[in-house]
């Protein structure tokens, strides 16, 4: 009989720590779609992964025909962007256990801020 391997400690941690990490992101992302499209919003597809030191994620929206493809895209790549910011703000130490709306516009203000930003530049 062959002996099935368990991942170490340290390891099998880890992955318990990234995927709650990834669901509290996830959690975030879809209070924003949900607040953007309310009623509108039919279902919503949310991946988040940890690839190395980075994080990926995707977002795919599916919503009433009301919405065109052009916002939904938007929307979608806007999501994206506040899971980012959001790992960003767990790698610099913020508590999963905070209140999520409060992180939520903590990490709107922040791509605010970078938007404003990059507009200064062009």
């Amino acid at each position: 009989m062959e002996e099935q391997r368990r991942p170490p400690e340290g390891q099998r941690q880890r992955e318990e720590l990234n995927q709650e990490i990834a669901n509290f992101i996830a959690d975030i992302i879809y209070e924003y779609i949900s607040s953007r499209l309310g009623k509108k919003l039919v279902e919503c597809y949310i991946d988040v992964r940890f690839n190395g030191f980075s994080v990926e994620v995707s977002v795919d929206i599916g919503a009433s025909p009301l919405v065109g493809e052009e916002e939904l895209s938007k929307i979608a790549d806007e999501a994206s962007e506040l899971g980012i910011a959001v790992a960003d703000m767990v790698k610099e130490g913020l508590n999963l256990g905070v209140d999520k709306r409060r992180v939520l516009r903590e990490a709107l203000r922040r791509l605010k801020g970078v938007q404003e930003d990059s507009d200064n530049y062009t």
